[in-house]
């Protein structure tokens, strides 16, 4: 609406006004967030979740995952530059501050678990 014609409004009509624009100006951003994520393409992304499912879902360019147990959460983040992936353990109760345990599982994979063994 012009300012002009929100001028002539009374104060009430004007908050209002202003606050719906703010509100619109709000989503037009979350929409635009939105479709940035949403066209995500599997080619695009350094993460993908899911990926061996029906419908595996692009995460975007080196994003953070948190994964949350019931005593315990583990931040990946994975830098695609360097190849590095950083494992972060966080918890409450008997492996609050215990730190990590690395178990070898494949010729290529380990295992993780919060605490010592």
């Amino acid at each position: 609406m012009a300012d002009r014609g929100i001028r002539n409004l009374p104060v009430w009509g004007q908050a209002l006004v202003h606050r719906l624009e703010g509100e619109r100006d709000r989503a037009c951003r979350d929409l635009e967030d939105y479709k940035a994520r949403e066209t995500a393409t599997l080619e695009d992304s350094t993460v993908v979740a899911d990926p061996y499912g029906g419908c595996p879902r692009p995460l975007g360019k080196d994003p953070s995952v948190q994964f949350t147990g019931r005593d315990i959460s583990f931040l990946v983040e994975f830098d695609s530059a360097d190849g590095i992936l950083t494992v972060t353990a966080a918890g409450s109760g008997p492996v609050a501050g215990s730190g990590l345990a690395v178990y070898p599982w494949t010729s290529n994979g380990i295992r993780l678990k919060g605490g010592r063994p």
